[in-house]
């Protein structure tokens, strides 16, 4: 997937880490939330997510699509709030820590929104 392919980000919830692939120790809350990028590389969430079991979320995917779609990154979370069903967990930024590919993905993504 070339990163001119990519038109939005979106936040899975992790209970470990997500592994090579993105897809180990998911959250048994399933959906990913689409996120929104600033000018300057802060993410935020656009919504709550609503908690579905009593877990520690540990990390987050990132994704190119809501369902499917391709595994952009995996982040870990500087706190692991502990939830249960019924919470609501919102994350109001996030700061990735990005390499060459992600400097250059966050570039194309601040060019979509402006």
């Amino acid at each position: 997937m070339s990163i001119e392919t990519i038109v939005a980000v979106f936040v899975q919830l992790h209970v470990g880490n997500p592994g090579l692939d993105g897809t180990a120790n998911p959250s048994a809350m399933t959906t990913r939330l689409a996120a929104q990028i600033d000018n300057s590389g802060e993410i935020a969430v656009t919504g709550p997510f609503t908690m579905t079991a009593r877990e520690r979320i540990s990390d987050l995917s990132l994704w190119s699509a809501a369902v499917a779609g391709d595994f952009l990154w995996a982040v870990p979370l500087r706190t692991t709030p502990h939830v249960v069903n019924g919470d609501t967990l919102s994350i109001a930024s996030l700061s990735l820590p990005v390499g060459v590919v992600g400097q250059l993905l966050l570039d194309y993504l601040r060019q979509e929104i402006e």
